[in-house]
């Protein structure tokens, strides 16, 4: 269920002395049932794998067990429901803490506002037509 929670993973890798080089996520996707819910929480695995760049690995009980490398992308998985083993080599590197890890959403929100005042300065004011005058002559 952690692995769902950004906060909280930023908060314990924050307090670590030693950054782990891996994530180990162990789920049970059992009590949804055949819908939707492995895939997006498989998905929202792959954003904590790109957030703070570490591979994790998932293994499920019943939803979908895989590899989850720090660009996102996973290796050969088990779907839901298969009953097997997954036999893969992960190969491991290094990383230092992400922009995210260090300053979590407040770099996301001073990038917004940056955003926000550049289009608040450089937007050009646009006339509507109702602004426009029309000279017009009558001849009887």
């Amino acid at each position: 269920y952690e692995i769902l929670l950004s906060a909280w993973q930023r908060n314990y890798l924050q307090h670590l002395t030693l950054s782990p080089d891996l994530m180990i996520n162990l789920t049970n996707d059992s009590w949804f049932g055949v819908t939707a819910e492995p895939e997006q929480h498989l998905f929202l695995g792959q954003w904590r794998a790109v957030e703070f760049q570490k591979a994790i690995v998932r293994s499920t009980n019943s939803g979908i067990t895989t590899i989850i490398y720090p660009n996102g992308k996973t290796s050969e998985r088990l779907e839901v429901n298969v009953r097997a083993n997954l036999d893969q080599t992960i190969y491991i590197h290094p990383t230092a803490p992400t922009i995210y890890q260090r300053f979590g959403l407040g770099v996301v929100l001073a990038l917004a506002g940056l955003l926000l005042i550049f289009i608040k300065i450089f937007s050009l004011p646009q006339k509507s037509n109702w602004q426009i005058k029309a000279k017009f002559k009558f001849k009887f």
